[in-house]
């Protein structure tokens, strides 16, 4: 069974089945959420002959939306009640939402290797020599357990032919040579600004970065960045994004975005738009060679909370994260999965872009449309602490 959205704002459903009436073997039912949550539900009749097409209407979806707002069927068998199949559209598209400030504006102090900027109960501070948020706390409490950094390196799947250009370039163990830092107040916010390669000292780095850190007077902490890759020695970037490590207490997770299993750009079929809970360590699949897994494609919100708080990572233009209790580097270096070991924090990526697994391991290589944009790819994600 497929579904579609017509022009005039109606369904229609086609049954891909060639012999079989589909309402003598299935129900429907449907879903309608948006990043607040379950808006209404209800159940769907239809009549359908083999191949046939059936078109049809539902009251509630007519009105206004003020979010993304998608409407799910879930078609299960007449027998039992096991849901065989599901079809997954998008309602609405809203717009993307002017950024507004709370508060009032943030102080700043620096000294000779950073910047402190404190608002409200929140206090930041950013390290010049290395261009990251070294440190953020709330409320006196430490959240960082290491500083919040770019990152460009995944665990290679097997995928992943391309793996042997990340490690010459370093992805997975690089430096920083730090261009310009600057902090200024600006429209009642603290604004952090800086330029940085990545690569090693003896050879020409692999990427730029131009970053801004925007934060208002309530701690709400505002990142954008744009990546300049050298694509002489890098074709296919793996991901590009921030890595926070958070103390092991954040233990659960609360996202909108496509789950319940992993899923990426160009392997997220299986997945569908929702509101979605699990535990940490419920976050990976254990697959025998560790490899990247477990991220979560298209991600709107994203909240990671424990005894010490909570960090809500949202965009309104989607991001794919993934939270672990392993680090890539101790995925990329171990050979079996019995072998991992833990690395003692919540490990929080939050990725602007997150290439496709797809490869040309079976196949032609990765689709354009499913890499990292190179040269030049930005993003930006909001951080409330």
């Amino acid at each position: 069974m497929r579904a579609e959205l017509r022009e005039d704002g109606s369904f229609a459903f086609k049954n891909i089945l060639r012999f079989t009436n589909a309402e003598d073997i299935l129900d429907c039912r449907y879903e309608i959420t948006d990043e607040n949550g379950l808006l209404s539900d209800g159940e769907v009749s239809f009549t359908l002959p083999p191949e046939g097409e059936y078109g049809f209407d539902i009251g509630e979806t007519k009105r206004e939306f003020e979010t993304d707002t998608y409407i799910r069927f879930i078609f299960t068998d007449k027998k039992d009640g096991h849901e065989v199949c599901f079809d997954q559209l998008m309602l609405y598209k809203a717009e993307r939402r002017e950024e507004s400030t709370f508060g009032a504006a943030p102080s700043i102090s620096s000294g000779g290797f950073g910047f402190v900027i404190t608002a409200g109960a929140v206090r930041f501070v950013f390290d010049r020599r290395k261009a990251v948020l070294a440190e953020i706390s709330k409320d006196g409490v430490d959240i960082l357990e290491k500083p919040l950094a770019f990152n460009f390196f995944r665990a290679p799947t097997d995928n992943d032919t391309i793996k042997n250009d990340w490690y010459r370039a370093y992805l997975n163990d690089h430096s920083t040579k730090v261009y310009e830092t600057s902090c200024v107040i600006e429209d009642g916010c603290a604004v952090i600004r800086s330029y940085q390669a990545y690569g090693r000292s003896i050879i020409k780095p692999f990427g730029k970065v131009r970053a801004e850190y925007r934060i208002d007077g309530s701690g709400k902490l505002s990142l954008s960045a744009e990546l300049e890759t050298d694509t002489d020695k890098i074709k296919i970037m793996p991901r590009f994004g921030v890595r926070l490590f958070l103390d092991r207490s954040f233990d659960s997770v609360r996202y909108f975005g496509f789950g319940p299993y992993e899923s990426y750009i160009d392997k997220h079929r299986a997945s569908y738009m929702g509101h979605f809970t699990a535990r940490v360590s419920d976050m990976y699949e254990p697959y025998i060679r560790p490899q990247e897994n477990s991220s979560h494609y298209g991600t709107k919100k994203l909240s990671v909370g424990g005894s010490k708080g909570t960090v809500t990572i949202s965009s309104d233009s989607g991001f794919s994260f993934n939270v672990s209790e392993y680090t890539e580097e101790e995925l990329a270096a171990k050979r079996h999965r019995h072998e991992l070991e833990k690395s003692g924090c919540t490990v929080v990526c939050a990725d602007f872009f997150m290439s496709g697994v797809g490869s040309a391991s079976c196949g032609p290589e990765l689709a354009e449309k499913y890499r990292v944009p190179v040269p030049r790819a930005g993003g930006s994600i909001e951080l409330v602490f």
